[in-house]
């Protein structure tokens, strides 16, 4: 618990990893009024004089439990689902369980390693930063908002443990990478997915708007949680049919054209090579990919994501992550020399803007065009600037150019 959050009559929870890097905290405690201290048995750092101390087992645990009476429990007065698994899973699922509640018309928070999100405000947050007490704060908030539901990511990317302490689940399940839990898909196409749900719905057919075999398979995930909750088949059917994109995961971006469009979030060799793989699925042509080195890819990372491009797509079109200037140039020149020894069709494009409209200017009928890195980071790196950035919003520029103004594919 930080200091500077003190006054008179509050309590000071003392957090060991806190208190090593500042051991004074708990002096400034005092000095800003409080009169209370709890701490671990095991710390051995004397309390101020005047002080009361409480000793507990664990002071995390104390912290979050404070917290949540402080706020007034808001976990008990919403239906709070805990997901987490492997992260690019954990995103998905959490995703569609947030889709899914919101086309059923409730009121759903999702609490992600990117950001939080209610209705149709979404604010970029710092999820490792975040303690048990700004959770439960922000908690209360949704809750006096009239929120029913909230769908929370656990984990080293979202929420670490001490965060949810307090936190009272209703359910906590790991996403499966790959398990579809039932739903069974029989046609996979641009434009959604024809598939069998073989979970509670005992074989009921189903039409959704969702794409790619990874979104599908994240998809029967949330509707056999929902259905263990309680969910009706018929109603968890129906909130798939109209189930929303998931920012970054396969989004599509539609304007009647007749070649799919879809942002990606992959950065890495693994989750680039699950796209191109859902991707290739979806492509009756040639699949043309957007993508390109990044800050924090070694040499190593970016030869393995240079060589899962050339070998999953078709043509390649190498452009900046948040690179610039020279460091841009050197990189892109080896990754495209990866894309190429691998037998990808490579082009350099600096500019961004440009590369996703390179990109979608040579898509035909059939083809599948995927612009991949920035799906969930949306700031881009312009020379020492970062701007405000949304691949969809480019991508609707460039289809726009080509005569698509609307409708659905």
């Amino acid at each position: 618990m930080c200091s500077s959050d003190l006054g008179p009559g509050t309590v000071f929870v003392s957090l060991p990893a806190r208190a090593r890097l500042n051991p004074f905290e708990a002096r400034a405690a005092k000095e800003r009024g409080a009169k209370v201290m709890v701490r671990e048995r095991t710390d051995r750092a004397s309390a101020p004089p005047g002080v009361l101390c409480i000793e507990v087992e664990d002071a995390g645990r104390a912290f979050g439990l404070l917290a949540s009476a402080l706020h007034g429990h808001p976990s008990r007065r919403m239906t709070v689902l805990g997901i987490g698994g492997e992260p690019t899973w954990r995103e998905r699922v959490a995703g569609r369980l947030v889709g899914l509640l919101g086309s059923s018309g409730d009121p759903v928070a999702w609490m992600s390693g990117a950001w939080l999100v209610r209705g149709d405000r979404r604010m970029p947050w710092d999820a490792p930063r975040m303690d048990a007490g700004g959770l439960q704060a922000e908690m209360q908030r949704w809750v006096d908002h009239g929120t029913r539901w909230c769908v929370v990511e656990l984990g080293d990317a979202a929420l670490v443990h001490d965060a949810v302490h307090g936190v009272e689940f209703r359910m906590v399940r790991d996403a499966r990478a790959g398990d579809s839990a039932g739903l069974v898909p029989e046609r996979l196409t641009v434009r959604g997915t024809k598939a069998r749900w073989d979970g509670a719905g005992g074989g009921r057919p189903l039409l959704t708007p969702v794409a790619g075999r990874s979104q599908v398979a994240a998809l029967g995930q949330a509707m056999a949680l929902l259905a263990e909750l309680g969910h009706a088949p018929a109603r968890l059917a129906s909130a798939a049919s109209v189930a929303p994109a998931i920012p970054g995961w396969m989004e599509p971006v539609q304007m009647g054209q007749r070649f799919g469009v879809f942002v990606d979030g992959a950065d890495c060799a693994a989750s680039l090579a699950e796209a191109l793989k859902d991707a290739r699925e979806l492509a009756g042509g040639r699949l043309i990919l957007v993508t390109g080195p990044r800050p924090g890819l070694d040499a190593a990372g970016l030869m393995a994501m240079a060589q899962v491009a050339g070998d999953g797509a078709d043509e390649v079109v190498v452009t900046t992550d948040d690179l610039c200037g020279l460091e841009w140039e050197e990189a892109a020149r080896a990754f495209a020399g990866g894309v190429a020894a691998q037998g990808g069709v490579v082009g350099l494009e600096r500019d961004r803007h440009c590369a996703v409209a390179r990109a979608v200017g040579m898509a035909r009928p059939g083809d599948v065009v995927v612009l991949a890195g920035k799906g969930r980071r949306r700031v881009q790196a312009i020379g020492r600037a970062r701007v405000p950035w949304d691949d969809a919003e480019h991508a609707r520029h460039a289809l726009a150019s080509r005569g698509h103004v609307g409708g659905t594919l």
